[in-house]
């Protein structure tokens, strides 16, 4: 099996990718001049974007054609199909569905300590992912977490998060 992040050195995963507002923002931040997001990608990316493996996650399979147009810019894009359930992916119609915890166990390189930052919009379903990464341990690659509908509160997020990983992750409430 190939891993998909392996040499990665920065990673970002959009999971409830849509029409791929944070993707885009982070590959064409002068299109979107008023961009929250844009401090916390310079911060963890820097302004060199070409470099960053980008994973989006949408229930809808039909957004794939716009992984295709930024890879011949380029870019390392990839777009995953996330089932109904916000926690699992299917990767192709034959395969078997995939939990994202799974998938990140499988797929990111771990020896090289990349920087991984995850935006989570997709509604109750990213509050699901939040505590099953959490339950399973692998928000701890995690550097970032970034988003607008949690329930959470950043102060339970960090406590958790500490407690499971013994570092600090970043939660960013848009």
């Amino acid at each position: 099996m190939r891993r998909v992040m392996f040499g990665c050195a920065f990673v970002f995963l959009e999971f409830g990718t849509n029409v791929g507002t944070q993707i885009r923002r982070l590959l064409e931040p002068a299109r979107f001049p008023h961009n929250p997001s844009e401090l916390i990608f310079s911060k963890y990316f820097g302004r060199h974007r070409k470099g960053i493996c980008i994973h989006g996650f949408e229930t809808n399979p039909q957004l794939a054609h716009r992984a295709k147009a930024y890879r011949s810019r380029g870019y390392n894009l990839h777009m995953h199909t996330l089932l109904t359930d916000g926690i699992r992916i299917i990767d192709s119609p034959i395969a078997r569905p995939t939990s994202i915890s799974e998938w990140i166990r499988m797929h990111l390189d771990n020896e090289h300590n990349p920087t991984v930052v995850m935006s989570l919009e997709i509604g109750i379903h990213g509050e699901k992912l939040l505590n099953e990464l959490l339950k399973t341990g692998d928000i701890c690659v995690v550097d970032c977490v970034f988003g607008s509908n949690f329930s959470m509160t950043k102060a339970g997020f960090e406590s958790a998060v500490v407690k499971e990983c013994r570092k600090t992750i970043e939660l960013i409430i848009l």
